[in-house]
C-alpha cells in the first residue's frame, strides 16, 4: 500500500487497512501531505512495505553516511521510535518507516536533488502543521510532531547546501540571457525596418548588434574593413531624427551590457576610443541679402570637421527660403576621435546661386575640440568669405553641443511637428523646406515610434537586471536566487510585463503604417481597399518587394518567438523561485546565527582577551575632509584582527572627535579631547 499508484496517487485506500477510527483519519492525513509535497512535484514514494501493514524497524544506518543531515535526520527518527517503546504497526510508524526508506536509499548520495529534499521537508512540515490529528489527549504533548519537526530541521540544512550547489535556476538565467539579446537585436531591426526610411542592405537581415551600432558610427573610427564598408554605405542614413534615437537606444548601458554578456569584449576593440557628441544648429542671426537688393538670403549651413587637416566629418543642414533669421533646429551626432586634435568648420551658403555657382559667404570662427566635448550653448560670430563678399557684421550662428542622450531623443522625435500629416516623408535635397528629415516613412509615426522604442528600452533594462540576477546565481547556486525570492518574483513579473508592453506599442506601429501604406496606394492609384491590399500584401509586388517584404515578415516572426521564448523561461522561473519560497526561514536564522558571531567578534571582551585591544580613533580635525569622514559614521569601531585597520593620528586638546560606547553599541558625536595620555600609560588603550 506505500507504493505510488495511478500518477502518483499516494496511498490510496491504506485507510481501509486499519479498523479504528483514529488510525483512519491519520491515514487521510498523511496521504494529503504526501500529496500536496511530494505530488505536486511529481517524485515516486520508496517503497516501504506491501499489503498497507509496516512493521516498526530499529536498525541503525548499516554504514556511515558523507551526508551529516541525512545521519541527524535517521538518528531523531530511530532516537523516537526507541523512546516509544511500541512495536506496533499504525499511521505513525508509516510515517517513520518511511522517512527512514527515504533516507536510507539517500545515504550516500552526494547529488540528492535540491527538489526531492525540499517535498519531503514539506511532507514533514505539513504533518507537524496538523498536529491536533496525532496528539494522544486534548493537553497531552505529541513527541511525534515534535521528532517530525527535528526531521524538519535536518532537511532545511540540507536543502541550504543542496542549494547553493545545484543550478536549475542559473540555467533557466543563462538561457534568458541569450533569449535576451537576440529579442532586443531583433526588435531594433523591425523598428528600423517597419518606421524608418532607413536604407537596408542585405547583411542588416544577418548582422549581429555590435556590428549594427557599428553601422552608425563614423567609419575612420573602424579597425575591420569590412564594418568601415558598411558604416560608409549607412552612415547618412543614421542621421535622421529616427536613426540617432534608435543609435541612442543601442548606447544606453543596459543595452550595451547584454551585447557584453553575449559577444564579450572583443567587440570593442574594433573601434578608437572615441566620444559621441550631439550638435545641434538652432538659429542664425542677421544674415545679409544679396547684393544690390536683389533677392533675401535662401541659407543652409555647410559643418565640417578636421583632425589633423583631414575631413572626418561633414554634413549639410536644409535650406531656409527668404529668410535672414533662419531657424534650423537641425540635429546631427558625430563620433570625436580621443587621440587626435579636431576643429569644427561652419560655412553658410545662399542657396540663390544654385549648385554650380560657389555662393559661400561667412564662416565661422573655428570651434575646438575642448568646446565641442563641453555640453554649451554657444553663439559664433560670422566673417565674411568666398567671391560674393558681404557685410556680416552682426551676424552670428547659434549652436548647442552636448552628450547623445535617449531621454532627449526621445523627446525630439515624439514631439516633432509634422509638415504635412500623413504625407510621405521627403528624402529630397536640402532646398526642402519642411526642416530636418525625420527619417520616417510616414511624418505623424513619430510619437508611436517613441512610444514603441521606451517599450523597448524599458524591456531592454529589466533584461539586463535579470542578466545581472543570473550572476547571483553563479557565485551561489539557487541559494542566491532564494535569497532575493520575492525581489526576483517582482523583476520577472515586471520583465513579463515590459515584454508584452514591447509587443503592444510595436503592433501599434506596425498597423499604422500598414494603414498608411494601403492609404497611399488608393490615392495615387485611385484603388478600393481590397485591390490597395491585393497589391500590397498580394503577387503583383515585384519580385524584389516580395523578397523585402518576406524578410520584413521573417524578422517580426523571429521577434515574435524569441517574445515566446522569453515569456516560457520567465514562467518556468517564478515556478522555481515559488517552489523554494518556504527556505528562506531557515536562511534568516543563519543570518541572525551570522550576526550574532560579529557582534562577538567585534565586542570588547574578544579584544580584551586576545590582546589587541581597540584601535584608536582617527582624530577630528578642523578640516572639512576629515569632518565628513568621521561625522554621520553609525558603524561600530574597527578592531585590529577582525577589520583593516586605519591610520592613527595623535590627538590634541580641543579636537572634536566622535565616543564610541561598547555598552551601548552606538557613536557619541559631541565629544572633545580635554586630556592627552602618553603612550605608554597602562591606562591608554582603554581611555584614548
Amino acid at each position: 500500500g506505500a507504493v505510488a499508484v495511478g500518477g502518483y496517487v499516494y496511498l490510496k485506500g491504506i485507510a481501509e487497512s486499519y479498523s479504528d477510527a483514529k488510525s483512519q483519519k491519520r491515514c487521510k492525513a498523511i496521504e494529503e501531505s504526501l500529496n500536496r509535497s511530494l505530488g505536486r512535484r511529481n517524485l515516486p514514494l520508496p517503497s516501504v512495505a506491501g499489503g498497507g501493514i509496516v512493521a516498526v524497524s530499529l536498525e541503525p544506518l548499516q554504514c556511515p553516511t558523507p551526508v551529516v543531515q541525512v545521519q541527524s535526520a535517521f538518528d531523531a527518527i530511530l532516537d523516537y521510535q526507541r523512546r516509544r517503546g511500541k512495536d506496533e504497526s499504525n499511521p505513525k510508524t508509516l510515517v517513520c518507516e518511511l522517512l527512514k526508506t527515504w533516507l536510507r536509499e539517500h545515504a550516500m548520495d552526494r547529488d540528492l536533488a535540491a527538489k526531492e529534499v525540499q517535498a519531503y521537508r514539506d511532507f514533514c512540515s505539513e504533518l507537524v502543521y496538523t498536529k491536533d490529528v496525532w496528539r494522544g489527549g486534548f493537553l497531552s504533548t505529541c513527541q511525534f510532531t515534535s521528532m517530525l519537526a527535528n526531521v524538519q530541521v535536518e532537511l532545511d540544512k540540507l536543502l541550504a547546501v543542496r542549494l547553493r550547489d545545484a543550478g536549475d535556476v542559473r540555467k533557466l538565467f543563462d538561457a534568458l540571457k541569450v533569449d535576451a539579446y537576440y529579442y532586443l537585436l531583433r526588435a531594433t531591426q523591425v523598428l528600423l525596418l517597419s518606421a524608418t526610411t532607413f536604407t537596408v542592405p542585405d547583411a542588416m537581415y544577418s548582422m549581429s548588434m555590435e556590428t549594427l551600432k557599428h553601422s552608425a558610427m563614423t567609419p575612420a573610427l573602424l579597425k575591420d574593413a569590412a564594418d568601415r564598408d558598411m558604416a560608409k554605405e549607412l552612415n547618412k542614413a543614421w542621421q535622421s531624427d529616427a536613426c540617432r534615437l534608435l543609435r541612442a537606444f543601442l548606447e544606453q548601458p543596459h543595452v550595451s551590457a547584454v551585447v557584453v554578456e553575449q559577444e564579450g569584449q572583443k567587440a570593442a576593440h574594433k573601434v578608437l576610443p572615441h566620444s559621441t557628441r550631439v550638435v545641434e544648429l538652432l538659429r542664425a542671426h542677421h544674415l545679409p541679402d544679396r547684393p544690390a537688393g536683389m533677392d533675401t538670403v535662401d541659407p543652409y549651413v555647410k559643418l565640417r570637421i578636421a583632425c589633423d587637416d583631414e575631413t572626418w566629418w561633414e554634413a549639410k543642414s536644409c535650406t531656409k527660403e527668404n529668410s535672414a533669421d533662419p531657424e534650423w533646429n537641425e540635429i546631427f551626432f558625430v563620433d570625436l576621435p580621443m587621440e587626435r586634435g579636431c576643429e569644427l568648420h561652419l560655412e553658410v551658403v545662399d542657396d540663390n546661386g544654385g549648385a554650380l555657382l560657389d555662393t559661400s559667404f561667412a564662416k565661422s570662427e573655428v570651434l575646438s575640440k575642448e568646446q565641442l566635448l563641453k555640453d554649451q550653448d554657444l553663439q559664433v560670430s560670422l566673417q565674411s568669405k568666398g567671391t560674393f563678399c558681404r557685410d556680416v557684421s552682426g551676424s552670428s550662428l547659434q549652436l548647442r553641443f552636448r552628450a547623445l542622450n535617449f531621454e532627449e531623443e526621445l523627446g525630439a522625435v515624439r514631439q516633432r511637428e509634422a509638415p504635412v500629416t500623413g504625407s510621405k516623408t521627403s528624402r529630397s535635397s536640402r532646398r526642402s523646406s519642411a526642416g530636418p528629415a525625420m527619417g520616417l516613412k510616414f511624418t505623424d509615426l513619430g510619437p508611436k515610434l517613441s512610444d514603441a522604442v521606451e517599450a523597448l528600452d524599458h524591456a531592454a533594462y529589466f533584461l539586463d537586471l535579470a542578466r545581472q540576477a543570473s550572476e547571483l546565481t553563479k557565485l551561489m547556486g539557487d541559494m542566491g536566487a532564494v535569497l532575493l525570492e520575492q525581489q526576483m518574483q517582482q523583476l520577472l513579473q515586471d520583465l513579463s510585463e515590459k515584454v508584452q508592453s514591447f509587443q503592444l506599442k510595436a503592433t501599434q506601429l506596425e498597423d499604422a503604417v500598414a494603414d498608411h501604406t494601403m492609404s497611399e496606394e488608393r490615392r495615387r492609384k485611385s484603388l478600393n481597399v481590397a485591390d490597395a491590399a491585393r497589391r500590397l500584401f498580394g503577387s503583383s509586388s515585384t519580385t524584389d518587394s516580395r523578397a523585402r517584404q518576406s524578410s520584413d515578415h521573417l524578422l517580426r516572426g523571429v521577434r515574435q518567438q524569441m517574445q515566446i521564448k522569453i515569456e516560457e523561461t520567465v514562467t518556468e522561473l517564478r515556478k522555481e523561485l515559488k517552489a523554494f519560497k518556504g527556505v528562506k526561514d531557515s536562511l534568516g536564522q543563519a543570518k541572525e546565527e551570522a550576526d550574532k558571531l560579529i557582534s562577538r567578534l567585534a565586542s570588547a571582551e574578544t579584544q580584551k582577551r586576545s590582546g589587541r585591544g581597540l584601535s584608536k580613533p582617527k582624530s577630528f580635525t578642523n578640516s572639512s575632509s576629515s569632518k565628513m569622514a568621521v561625522e554621520g559614521s553609525t558603524s561600530a569601531p574597527k578592531f585590529a584582527g577582525y577589520a583593516a585597520s586605519k591610520s592613527v593620528e595623535v590627538f590634541e586638546r580641543g579636537d572634536k572627535v566622535q565616543i564610541y560606547s561598547a555598552s551601548q553599541n552606538i557613536w557619541y558625536p559631541d565629544g572633545v579631547v580635554e586630556e592627552v595620555l602618553p603612550n605608554d600609560t597602562a591606562e591608554a588603550p582603554k581611555n584614548s
